[in-house]
């Protein structure tokens, strides 16, 4: 089933931090400016939710933002899309995602329809846009805001080329991301078909105060580092991996003991989620191999393997619903490295 050795890895967990601009790193500075764009904008919260943030778009076209309300969702999507979606070309659009505006109005259901309608419509303009030969070097980006968990079966389970049940499948762009908010205090909206397209991050942001800043606008440039950084195939995936950690196969045991312990619990997880951890650690390097969460490969990799643990692996047995037989030995295995994953699973 898997493709790497099933050997105990020895990494240290440090957590070291990286300087954002290491020369000739396009991709770094990037990041540093997203992070200066979320502190102008009065985002409260720590590098680390940034930065899994940021590696969680990379790794999939499907975003959902799953947090209490105020706590800055919508003012993080856009400080990011001010840096890397920009352009002219109206790259970058925010919809409401659900018409709780038509609440107590005499034909709710008639304005919640066509909410849904005007966002689909929305979308395929944008894959229009997306898919022109002279666009393919710049990022689009639509966010969902507010949505309700009905945004979350026709939307974000679903692929994205079949928005409408009786629509022509249309290719969708490897530089269009759609990604939604959702105000909630616990996200439990679990099941198979959610997690095969889409990534929910639980932000953890705190409430927003007013900054009064002006928001900055930066000079228009091209999405082209952002979009060639993004590692969407295990083969890629396995092949940075491979690079960065200078062959170092044994370097994830621990994803390996996961899914063995959950094999003699009798949970199966299909491969693609396999498939997905691995594209989303390879999606913590930048293609000049530098670690966005820390400057050394195994703190780096650490740090990853938590994450993806955390809002990759664990959420498919939310949506299998057998996560008590393996509770138990789950946080005995995960407790000294893996403190997101504990937390994930601590909230089951």
């Amino acid at each position: 089933m898997l493709l790497f050795d099933k050997t105990m890895a020895e990494q240290g967990n440090g957590t070291s931090q990286i300087d954002c601009r290491v020369q000739g790193d396009d991709e770094q500075v990037i990041v540093h400016d997203f992070i200066e764009a979320t502190a102008v904008a009065g985002v409260r919260a720590d590098r680390l939710s940034l930065l899994n943030f940021y590696v969680a778009l990379k790794s999939r076209p499907f975003l959902l933002l799953a947090a209490p309300a105020q706590t800055g969702k919508v003012a993080l999507v856009h400080s990011l899309a001010q840096v890397i979606a920009s352009g002219p070309a109206g790259q970058y659009h925010t919809m409401v995602g659900h018409a709780r505006w038509a609440s107590g109005s005499r034909n709710v259901s008639e304005f919640v329809e066509a909410q849904a309608r005007f966002n689909t419509n929305k979308l395929l303009t944008l894959i229009e846009e997306a898919v022109r030969p002279e666009n393919h070097d710049r990022l689009y980006i639509a966010c969902l805001t507010n949505i309700s968990p009905a945004e979350l079966h026709t939307l974000f389970s679903v692929p994205g080329w079949q928005m409408w049940p009786d629509m022509e499948p249309i290719p969708y762009p490897p530089n269009l991301r759609l990604i939604g908010t959702m105000d909630t205090d616990h996200f439990h909206w679990w099941d198979f078909d959610l997690l095969s397209h889409t990534i929910v991050v639980p932000w953890t942001g705190e409430k927003m105060r007013l900054s009064g800043l002006p928001s900055p606008q930066p000079e228009t440039q091209s999405a082209r580092p952002f979009v060639q950084a993004c590692v969407r195939t295990e083969q890629t995936a396995f092949a940075r991996l491979r690079r960065n950690l200078h062959g170092q196969r044994q370097a994830f045991a621990p994803l390996v003991q996961v899914l063995d312990l959950l094999h003699e619990e009798d949970v199966h997880l299909p491969q693609i989620v396999v498939n997905q951890a691995i594209v989303f650690l390879a999606n913590a390097w930048t293609v000049e191999g530098q670690g966005l969460f820390a400057s050394t490969p195994a703190a780096n990799l650490d740090i990853a393997l938590d994450l993806a643990l955390a809002q990759v692996v664990l959420p498919w047995l939310a949506a299998d619903g057998r996560i008590e037989p393996a509770r138990h030995r789950l946080n005995q295995l995960l407790a000294e490295r893996f403190p997101q994953a504990v937390v994930f699973l601590q909230t089951l």
